[in-house]
């Protein structure tokens, strides 16, 4: 059976092929992330509200929720510190969502997952599922600070529209605004 979760070894390099990853493969690694991501703070909103509040869906990049809430609950202003705050809205057809605003915690749950694992291991688990790595201008792992970069890129990637992201297919094949940030470049890797 196939491992699901691919690792590349920067000591056996020279045995990878690289090939610049499509944005079908990179939006899927973002998706995997978002879930576990999705798993691991809506676990933390579960826990922190006593069973009260929970997430029902989660963006993958920047840590904004949509959140369901227990009838009569209401956040604490203390709330702000792992759940933040939440607006209230009715949609048309009578179903009321909560969106919940970041929390100091969930920014610091994705920078350390992101730049973290990027950085470390230039991957995240769903660039392992999809067999993916982030490398620097001469394919070596990106330093800390670089990872640092490339996640606050998304922020500038995402929020004129998405622009940042698509601008991949359409002006700068291969690379996103993020990776122009950062200096650096995702991969699929296959061994030679």
């Amino acid at each position: 059976m196939a491992p699901i979760f691919h690792r590349y070894h920067f000591d056996q390099k020279r045995y990878y092929r690289l090939h610049p990853a499509s944005i079908r493969d990179r939006i899927m690694a973002q998706l995997i992330d978002g879930m576990i991501l999705g798993f691991i703070c809506s676990g933390l909103f579960y826990m922190f509200s006593d069973g009260n509040l929970y997430s029902v869906w989660v963006s993958p990049m920047v840590p904004q929720y949509i959140v369901e809430a227990a009838a009569g609950y209401s956040p604490d202003p203390a709330d702000f510190w792992w759940g933040g705050y939440y607006g209230t809205f009715t949609l048309p057809y009578g179903k009321t969502i909560h969106l919940s605003y970041p929390s100091p915690l969930l920014w610091l749950i994705y920078i350390i997952y992101y730049a973290g694992l990027t950085g470390v291991y230039g991957q995240t688990p769903g660039k392992m599922a999809k067999k993916l790595v982030v490398l620097d201008s001469a394919q070596n792992r990106i330093s800390g600070a670089a990872a640092v970069r490339r996640w606050l890129g998304y922020l500038v990637s995402v929020l004129p529209l998405g622009i940042g992201l698509w601008w991949k297919i359409s002006v700068a094949p291969g690379q996103t605004w993020h990776d122009a940030i950062s200096r650096s470049q995702v991969y699929m890797f296959d061994r030679s």
